[in-house]
């Protein structure tokens, strides 16, 4: 049956529908137990490109083949992961033909989530997952919605709720703690590849969710991404939807998108390639070589903590120095925003201020009494430490000094970002990262990026120095790191007679 013709069948089952109530009941048989044929006859899909912007959402080969195939996940609680070329209808045939359906038909409870608060839930942006949801339930008959179900009442921020059963649809951004709290039979992780806590996201909502599915197309971080090493870890099915299985993509669609975009744009987007993206980026591709392995915390090595305090955020990090080797792990990272410097003394110190329990969240308590029992740290930082901060009234090194926390730095004395690259890259060249730890210090250092100059721009001399942005923070905590390095002297030696090791550092 070609297209016009199930169009045709389409109108006609909704015309009788309306006027015979028995032939109602066994359209309704039909939908509960067959996604397809519901979809088929009575979704939409919305594509503002199109003359018609409302289309009959009538799904081609491959994205019966996924529907089904996430119907199997859940069947028999699996998790999966759709690696998809961009712009395939993924994300729209997700929440129509699986989550809508199955809170529709079957007793359902699902959290969807995407990377920030507004590509979750917000009412005038097509582009949201709610606004998806919403587009359909606007649509269908309203002898197929739930008994006394009402918009106003029932789809509320957030959340769509049924008032016949326990069903429910919940959002949420990303966070370290997605999805731990409820009870759902999927947990959906919308372009997953750009979230900020990945790792710990799909961890949290482990126990939570029968079925997890994760769907991106290849973020620029490439295989540095959690979603590839997701991909890689053979724990999750794995479902690839690439453009050319869309009937609607044919060689005059791919020629003029290779001629809008850049080769390698049009790589990682369409054809799903994870080489990653090291255009404009300040470390991408030297970081892309440090090795990522387990590197837990030892006793016997000694141990140093970097800051970065900015006005929006302040980032930390841990590092141990094999001094024999000259050799350095990173085995811990932290970053938070809008909090005052006292908030992030518990991290060094393994104990809470009195009365400042409440401030902290899970992962931070995990953090916290990971930390009780490590030995005394070297500090080192930004130069900043000294200055006043906004939400103390005293310098953030004299609040840190008074819990024996001091802050060692270098003065900038003339020097700039590119003094300081070039010590990071010599450090890398020493570094391992603890893979469990530090999923936000791997994306900001993959994804820590100058500013693009417009193509208009007249300027000859290079960029000076990154953009602030979120992974900011990180980077320049590696670089104060990389610039008060302790120096091993060259001599090690063994003194006579004795299996003593003697090390003589340069500091």
């Amino acid at each position: 049956m070609n297209y016009k013709e199930k169009l045709k069948e389409r109108f006609e089952i909704k015309k009788m529908c309306e006027s015979d109530l028995e032939y109602r009941k066994e359209v309704l048989i039909k939908c509960a137990e067959d996604s397809v044929f519901w979809c088929n006859n009575f979704a939409y899909t919305f594509d503002p490109r199109e003359g018609n912007r409302n289309l009959p959402f009538i799904l081609w080969d491959k994205q019966i083949q996924y529907v089904r195939w996430v119907e199997r996940l859940l069947k028999n609680h699996e998790d999966g992961l759709i690696e998809k070329s961009r712009d395939v209808g993924v994300s729209y045939t997700t929440l129509t033909a699986v989550v809508l359906y199955q809170w529709l038909f079957h007793d359902f409870n699902a959290l969807i989530g995407s990377r920030v608060e507004n590509k979750v839930d917000k009412s005038d942006d097509p582009d949201a997952l709610f606004w998806k949801l919403d587009y359909n339930l606007q649509r269908i008959p309203e002898w197929m919605l739930p008994d006394g179900f009402d918009m106003n009442r029932h789809r509320t921020y957030m959340r769509l709720s049924r008032p016949d059963n326990e069903n429910v649809i919940t959002g949420e951004s990303s966070n370290p703690n997605f999805g731990r709290a409820g009870r759902y039979n999927l947990a959906l992780f919308d372009e997953m590849g750009f979230w900020a806590n990945a790792k710990s996201s799909w961890e949290s909502s482990g126990s939570s969710a029968t079925t997890r599915l994760a769907i991106s197309t290849p973020p620029e971080s490439g295989k540095a991404s959690y979603f590839y090493k997701l991909r890689q870890s053979g724990r999750v099915k794995i479902f690839t939807f690439h453009y050319k299985d869309d009937p609607r993509r044919d060689e005059k669609w791919e020629q003029e998108q290779r001629a809008k975009q850049s080769a390698e744009e049009f790589e990682r987007e369409r054809n799903i390639s994870y080489s990653g993206s090291i255009e404009g980026k300040v470390y991408a591709s030297e970081f892309m070589l440090v090795p990522v392995r387990k590197s837990k915390y030892d006793p016997l090595q000694p141990l140093y903590v970097s800051w970065d305090f900015g006005l929006d955020g302040v980032a930390m990090q841990w590092y141990q120095w094999d001094v024999s080797m000259d050799r350095w792990r990173l085995i811990d990272s932290y970053f938070n925003t809008d909090k005052d410097i006292k908030f992030y003394i518990p991290f060094v110190t393994g104990q809470i201020l009195s009365d400042r329990a409440y401030e902290y969240d899970d992962n931070d308590l995990e953090m916290i009494a990971r930390h009780r029992y490590w030995q005394s740290a070297t500090h080192f930082g930004d130069p900043d430490v000294r200055k006043r901060s906004l939400l103390d009234k005293e310098s953030t090194k004299g609040v840190l000094a008074q819990h024996g926390i001091h802050v060692q730095c270098k003065e900038w004395a003339g020097r700039s970002h590119y003094d300081l690259r070039q010590k990071a890259l010599l450090f890398m060249k020493k570094l391992e990262v603890d893979e469990d730890n530090n999923e936000f210090f791997i994306e900001s250092m993959m994804q820590s990026r100058y500013p693009e100059r417009s193509e208009t721009s007249q300027a000859t001399t290079p960029v000076q120095a990154p953009i602030h942005d979120i992974y900011s923070h990180h980077r320049s905590c590696f670089e104060y790191m990389a610039d008060n390095l302790p120096v091993k002297e060259a001599e090690i030696r063994m003194e006579a007679g004795s299996s003593k090791l003697v090390v003589n550092d340069i500091y």
